[in-house]
């Protein structure tokens, strides 16, 4: 990712003129962002290296005015020692906010432009949605220490406490299975775990420790594709385990 951070935070400590404008950069997943404007309009470019459909890219442009939202809560995880600097792949923040006289223009299979008016509809669970998705990120990239520096503050914010709870589980089960499942029993309510990611690693988890049914309660709670595909696998695995179960049956008669 490349980000350009300077001109927001200098947005932040100075009053600028009217007509004034900042510009930022980010780059991700083979897709270039140049974000103009001032906070509440702002105007994108968006450029794939490959071709896409008209549809994807105009998605992906409207994605992008949410940028310099994502970056303001970031700025306030590093101002509060929560994070260290934005992080390097992205992670997908699902931030509330709201996108009124959105237009598009000059829009290709390998680009678009669009601007709109954003409105933040989420103070009081974007910066909690920013810090759990860095944390997700750590996790999945076995960053142990800048995880352990998040968890305490989700552990205190009752939207996201569930799925840190579920985070800590995960870890303790890479150094302890015994303890992890001993912390997820006392401690994790599955039907209030509300990342689909989480979610998915906590059936895998619980599936790789023969617990289907566990792991079956859990991917009921979990839409993603990934996790349709384990329901199945998990479905098939029950079958197996009836019908051994039937033949072991059958062989006392």
């Amino acid at each position: 990712m490349i980000c350009n951070h300077r001109a927001l935070l200098l947005a932040g400590f100075f009053s600028l003129p009217v007509m004034a404008t900042t510009s930022s950069q980010w780059e991700f997943a083979g897709t270039r962002y140049q974000v103009e404007g001032e906070s509440p309009i702002y105007t994108v470019h968006a450029a794939r290296k490959s071709h896409s459909t008209t549809k994807q890219i105009k998605t992906l442009c409207r994605r992008g005015l949410a940028l310099p939202l994502r970056a303001e809560y970031e700025n306030k995880l590093i101002a509060n020692n929560l994070i260290e600097k934005p992080f390097s792949s992205w992670p997908v923040t699902n931030l509330s906010y709201e996108l009124t006289d959105l237009s598009f223009f000059d829009v290709s299979k390998k680009q678009a432009s669009c601007s709109a008016r954003i409105t933040d509809t989420g103070k009081a669970s974007n910066l909690q949605a920013t810090a759990l998705s860095y944390a997700i990120a750590y996790y999945s990239t076995q960053q142990n220490s800048q995880l352990k520096t998040l968890l305490p503050y989700l552990m205190k914010e009752p939207q996201v406490s569930m799925d840190a709870a579920s985070l800590i589980t995960l870890v303790l089960s890479q150094q302890d299975q015994s303890k992890a499942q001993a912390y997820f029993d006392q401690y994790v309510d599955i039907s209030k775990v509300k990342t689909d990611t989480i979610t998915l690693w906590l059936a895998h988890w619980q599936k790789d420790l023969g617990d289907l049914g566990t792991s079956k309660q859990l991917i009921t709670h979990c839409q993603s594709a990934a996790c349709q595909h384990l329901s199945l696998q998990i479905d098939d695995a029950i079958a197996l385990e009836e019908e051994n179960s039937a033949d072991d049956l059958s062989s006392y008669f």
